[in-house]
């Protein structure tokens, strides 16, 4: 049995993915300094980091002087975030898929849930005076673009005596490596 089958719990939903997130056993990149990271930003900070990769991009909206929330609004059913809403002074803005990265400087993948952070000065009532938004939590893993083939986890396959063709065909069921054509072969099979 699988250590996590995507088709019965789809890391694309909130509570399956934080719940991957969070697991400590079983995985070949455990250890790996990347493999599971968190990382903390005020709005400011984040605002611009935003502004910055704007500006870069030209984009008109580069102009927004406040960030009030961030969120991920669509997800693949990996988990990876596709869509991240930037909600400022001037609307929404919305930064798709690896552009994350980019707009970003805390998210280390796509693979990753927020987590807000408040003010945690007292209030008397925080139901007529909620604590203000101060920043953001990124919870994440790996360090890649979530294409199936890691390369920490097949570091460590080949360092206890996998071969190549059974690494990439561990990472790629149903894939097969085989000689382009008869006349060039560059590795030879261990059959």
């Amino acid at each position: 049995m699988p250590l996590w089958d995507l088709a019965a719990r789809p890391l694309s939903n909130e509570n399956n993915l934080r719940e991957f997130l969070n697991v400590t056993k079983g995985l070949n990149e455990i250890g790996w300094r990347d493999f599971r990271w968190n990382r903390k930003q005020t709005l400011p900070e984040l605002a611009d980091h935003l502004r910055k990769y704007l500006r870069n991009n030209n984009s008109p909206q580069a102009n927004f002087q406040t960030l009030t929330k961030l969120a991920v609004t669509e997800r693949a059913p990996s988990g990876r975030a596709q869509k991240l809403v930037a909600y400022t002074d001037i609307g929404e803005i919305t930064v798709h898929k690896d552009a994350i990265r980019s707009a970003f400087w805390p998210p280390r993948s796509t693979l990753f849930y927020l987590n807000p952070i408040y003010d945690s000065a007292t209030v008397e009532d925080p139901e007529a005076n909620p604590p203000a938004l101060k920043g953001y939590q990124f919870i994440g893993g790996g360090w890649g673009h979530g294409v199936g083939f890691s390369q920490a986890g097949s570091y460590r396959l080949a360092k206890i005596g996998w071969s190549a063709q059974r690494i990439v065909e561990f990472y790629y069921k149903g894939a097969k490596v085989q000689p382009l054509t008869p006349d060039v072969t560059y590795w030879r099979s261990p059959d």
